[in-house]
């Protein structure tokens, strides 16, 4: 079993990408945000959303986060890391020229980064996808990926959650 957490020194990242503006206290209506070094945390309520979906092994480990600078928590609030195991593969280069060849292999796939200014449709997947045996996934080939059914989405997005996960939709083929 993974040694996990149950608490965090963080610095928290400007969620919106290339910003990279440091702050140390979690905004509340972020319901996802990153942490230096990428972890990825989600509120309690956002982890309760996603209990409530298929999630394989994926984990959510309950954690409090510190702030470095003061040697406090940042708040009395339960966050949770969310480690996602779940790999599926619907990626095809071939169908996406603007990704960006990032010459090297992890766990045996080839890796591509998406668009610095990534909109909706400008990733394609296979329409394969529909039979997902999950609503959580990461695409093993695409750097810094998390991909969600389209019911995990439509959750979120009536718990007014889903602005903060900076999605786009995909185009299937």
């Amino acid at each position: 079993m993974d040694m996990l957490p149950d608490s965090m020194w963080i610095e928290l990242l400007d969620p919106i990408i290339g910003k990279g503006g440091a702050k140390n206290i979690p905004d509340p209506k972020y319901s996802i945000f990153m942490v230096t070094d990428g972890y990825i945390i989600v509120t309690k309520s956002c982890a309760e959303i996603l209990q409530q979906f298929r999630l394989l092994d994926t984990q959510m480990v309950p954690l409090q986060l510190f702030n470095p600078k003061t040697r406090e928590l940042v708040n009395e609030e339960t966050y949770f890391l969310l480690n996602i195991y779940a790999w599926r593969s619907y990626f095809d280069i071939k169908d996406n020229k603007d990704f960006r060849d990032k010459n090297y292999e992890n766990h045996g796939y080839h890796i591509y980064a998406p668009p610095y200014l990534i909109k909706d449709g400008d990733c394609t997947i296979s329409n394969t996808v529909l039979q997902c045996d999950i609503d959580l996934w990461h695409d093993p080939s695409v750097r810094g990926s998390i991909f969600l059914s389209q019911a995990l989405r439509d959750a979120l997005h009536r718990a007014k959650m889903l602005k903060t996960w900076f999605l786009h939709s995909c185009k299937l083929i």
